[in-house]
C-alpha cells in the first residue's frame, strides 16, 4: 500500500513540472527558448517550430509563423498533447539573440547510423566537403569576410532515434561526446546519416535558422551543405514571383502574384539544381556582407553595376527604394562559383537581376523581366525599361558588358493636389452658443503625379498650429467642420501616393468668418421686422409679398443667407452680382430658424460682390425670412 502511495506522488510531481501534465492534453504554460527548423527537399519546405525547454523540444503548431528568432526567450500558452503544444497564446519574454555572420565558423560533423548502414562518405570527404569545397565558396561569396573549419567524427552507430530532428541530434550528440569530441568547441553541428535513416526520405536536409544544428539526409555534396550552413546565418529561402496583370498576361509584378519557394535560380537559398550560385545583394546585405559595395536609391540617379560576383570591392548592389517596396539590383557574371551554372543561362548575365525584399529580410523574390516562361532568363537586358506598376519607379538598362551594366532609375512626382476650398453647407441650422458656428465644407482634388491612396487635411485656428481633420475616408476629396462666428481659419491638403510618396501641402486662402444680422442689408418696401423663438438675435426681416427683394454687398470668397424654413415658407430666387444663381425652397413641415438657406463661393479668391434675395410668395405659403448672412473673407 505504500509503495502505490509513493507512486502516486512521484506521478503527481511528474504531472507538475514544467505546467505539463503528465499523459494526455492538457493547457500549458511553457517558458523557454523558441527554435525555427526550415527543412528542405525535393518535396518543398516545411517551417517546423520547437520551444526547447531544458533537454526537451516540443514541436509548436500555430496559425502562421510565430515572430521569433531561433535563441530567444519566449513564453507559450496552449494545449500540450505528447511532445507537440497547439499555441493559443505566446509572447518574447528576452531579446533575439544576435548571429554571428563573419569571421571563421566551426564545424564538427557527426556521421551517425542505424537501421541503414553507413554509406561510401568518409570522415575524410566530409571534412574535404565543408572545410575546402564549403569554405572556399562562403570566401568568395562573403569577400573574405566568413570562413569554415571542419572536424569529423568515424561512423557512429546510434539507436535509432524517435524523431529525425531533436531525439537524433541528442542522440549523435551523446556519441559524439561519448567519443571524446568537446561539443562546446565548435560554432555547429552537423549530423550526417544515410539516406533512407529516417522516415522523411523526401528530404535533403534541414536546419536551425539562426541556430547551430544542421541535418544532412544522404546528400554531403555543395548544394546540400552550403545551403544548409546557409540557414545557420540565418537565411530562409530565395524564392520567385509569378505574376499576371488584369487581362492574364505574365508580368514582373502586380498585385495578382503568387510566391514560389526556392524559385530563385540563381541563389543557393534557391533551386536546388542551380544551388551552387553566389547569394543574391538582399541577402548579402542582410548578412553584413555588402559593406562599401552597396548603395542606397530613393530618388532619380544614374550608375554602373559592377559583377556580384568580383572580390575587389566596386558598386555591386543597389538598394531601391520604391515607397513602402524595396528593391535590389545587381548584375552577374559567369565567375568563380558562378561560372559552371551562369554560363549556360546568358538571360541572366545580359542585363540586371532585380530582387524583392519581403518584410522578413531573410527572405527575398526573384522578378522575372522576361515574364511567361522559366525564370532562367529573369534579367532585364541591355536597351530595356521597367515600370513598376504598383509604385513610382522606372528601371532602365543602358550598355551592358562584362565588366558592368549602366543603370537609370527615374521616379514619378508625388502627387499634388488643388488648393483646398471652404465654402457652407447647405441646409443646416447655426449653433449659437458663445459663439455662432456654421458647418463648412472644404473641399480638393488630385491634380497629377502617382496614384493617391490617401489624403491628409489639416485645419489651423487663429495662428495656432495646424491639426488633422476627420475624413470619410482615405481618399476622401472633401470635410466638413464646424467654423466660428469672428475666428480665423486656413486649411491645407496633402496627397500620399499608394506607395508612400508624399507630395507637398497645397494651402487654401486664409480667412476670418464673419456674421451679418438682418440689418445688414438693403430693403425694399413690403418688409417687416419681428421676433422669431430660435432666430439669430431673436428678430428677423420678412416679406409675404411677390417681387420684394432684400440686397447685401459684401467683400469675400463664400457668402450664406441665413433664414427660417417651416410651412408657412415659400420659395424665393437668389441673384449673384445681378445674374440669378437659383431659385430655393423654404417650405418644409416643421419649422427651423436661423437656417442656411442658400449659399455660395469662389473657389477661394475673394472680391466684391452682391447677393439679392427676390421672393416668389409661393401660394398658401408666402413668406420668405432674412435673418443675416455669414461671409468668409
Amino acid at each position: 500500500m505504500l509503495r502505490r502511495i509513493i507512486l502516486a506522488l512521484v506521478l503527481s510531481a511528474l504531472a507538475s513540472v514544467q505546467g505539463v501534465a503528465w499523459a494526455g492534453a492538457a493547457n500549458v504554460t511553457l517558458d523557454g527558448k523558441f527554435v525555427l527548423i526550415a527543412a528542405d527537399g525535393p518535396e518543398g519546405e516545411t517551417l517546423q517550430e520547437y520551444l526547447q525547454v531544458g533537454s526537451t523540444h516540443y514541436r509548436l503548431d500555430s496559425n502562421g509563423s510565430l515572430p521569433f528568432a531561433t535563441g530567444q526567450p519566449v513564453e507559450v500558452t496552449g494545449t500540450r498533447d505528447g511532445d507537440r503544444v497547439d499555441v493559443v497564446t505566446s509572447r518574447p519574454t528576452g531579446a533575439a539573440p544576435m548571429v554571428r555572420t563573419t569571421g571563421p565558423i566551426s564545424i564538427l560533423a557527426i556521421l551517425v547510423y542505424w537501421s541503414v548502414p553507413p554509406d561510401d562518405v568518409t570522415p575524410s570527404q566530409a571534412v574535404t566537403q565543408i572545410g575546402t569545397t564549403d569554405n572556399a565558396w562562403y570566401q568568395e561569396v562573403s569577400y573574405g569576410q566568413t570562413s569554415l573549419t571542419a572536424t569529423s567524427t568515424p561512423w557512429l552507430q546510434i539507436a535509432p532515434p524517435l524523431n529525425c530532428t531533436y531525439d537524433l541530434a541528442q542522440t549523435a550528440e551523446g556519441a559524439a561526446t561519448s567519443a571524446g569530441y568537446d561539443l562546446s568547441a565548435f560554432d555547429r553541428r552537423l549530423f550526417y546519416f544515410p539516406d533512407g535513416g529516417c522516415t522523411d526520405k523526401g528530404r535533403g536536409g534541414w536546419a536551425e535558422i539562426g541556430g547551430p544544428r544542421i541535418w544532412i539526409h544522404g546528400v554531403m555534396a555543395t548544394r546540400a551543405t552550403v545551403h544548409e550552413v546557409g540557414h545557420t546565418y540565418g537565411l530562409w529561402h530565395a524564392n520567385s514571383l509569378t505574376c499576371t496583370d488584369e487581362v492574364g498576361d505574365f508580368v514582373p509584378l502586380s498585385t495578382t502574384c503568387t510566391t514560389t519557394e526556392y524559385g530563385d535560380p540563381f541563389d543557393a537559398m534557391g533551386q536546388e539544381a542551380m544551388g551552387q550560385v553566389h547569394f543574391n545583394a538582399s541577402m548579402k546585405d542582410y548578412l553584413g556582407w555588402m559593406g562599401g559595395r552597396e548603395e542606397t536609391v530613393s530618388g532619380p540617379a544614374s550608375f554602373t553595376l559592377r559583377p556580384i560576383e568580383e572580390g575587389q570591392a566596386g558598386l555591386q548592389g543597389v538598394k531601391l527604394i520604391d515607397g513602402a517596396e524595396t528593391f535590389w539590383l545587381e548584375f552577374r557574371q559567369p565567375i568563380g562559383v558562378d561560372a559552371y551554372v551562369l554560363s549556360s543561362y546568358p538571360g541572366s548575365t545580359d542585363g540586371i537581376l532585380i530582387h524583392r525584399r519581403e518584410a522578413n529580410p531573410a527572405w527575398s523574390d526573384i522578378l522575372d523581366m522576361r515574364p511567361g516562361g522559366d525564370n532562367r532568363d529573369a534579367a532585364l537586358p541591355a536597351g530595356a525599361t521597367w515600370v513598376d506598376p504598383l509604385g513610382d519607379v522606372t528601371i532602365s538598362v543602358g550598355e551592358v558588358s562584362p565588366s558592368g551594366a549602366q543603370v537609370t532609375v527615374d521616379y514619378t512626382a508625388p502627387p499634388t493636389v488643388s488648393a483646398p476650398v471652404s465654402s457652407f453647407v447647405w441646409n443646416q441650422q447655426l449653433s449659437q452658443g458663445p459663439q455662432v458656428t456654421v458647418q463648412s465644407k472644404v473641399t480638393w482634388s488630385s491634380t497629377g503625379g502617382s496614384a493617391v491612396c490617401s489624403y491628409q487635411a489639416q485645419m489651423k485656428v487663429n495662428g495656432g498650429s495646424f491639426a488633422d481633420l476627420a475624413l470619410a475616408s482615405p481618399t476622401a476629396t472633401k470635410a466638413t467642420t464646424a467654423v466660428a462666428v469672428g475666428n480665423a481659419y486656413r486649411f491645407r491638403v496633402r496627397a500620399i501616393g499608394c506607395h508612400g510618396g508624399v507630395g507637398p501641402w497645397a494651402k487654401g486662402a486664409a480667412f476670418t468668418v464673419h456674421g451679418f444680422q438682418q440689418g445688414a442689408a438693403t430693403y425694399g418696401t413690403g418688409w417687416s421686422s419681428g421676433a422669431l423663438s430660435g432666430s439669430w438675435g431673436g428678430t428677423v426681416r420678412y416679406t409675404t409679398r411677390a417681387g420684394k427683394s432684400a440686397t447685401f454687398t459684401f467683400t469675400g470668397q463664400a457668402i450664406a443667407w441665413v433664414g427660417t424654413r417651416g410651412p408657412v415658407y415659400g420659395s424665393a430666387d437668389v441673384y449673384i452680382d445681378d445674374v440669378l444663381y437659383r431659385t430655393v425652397h423654404a417650405n418644409a413641415s416643421v419649422t427651423k430658424s436661423s437656417y442656411v438657406v442658400a449659399a455660395n463661393n469662389w473657389a477661394g479668391t475673394s472680391g466684391t460682390h452682391t447677393i439679392k434675395v427676390v421672393n416668389r410668395a409661393t401660394s398658401g405659403h408666402p413668406r420668405i425670412d432674412v435673418d443675416g448672412f455669414i461671409v468668409l473673407s
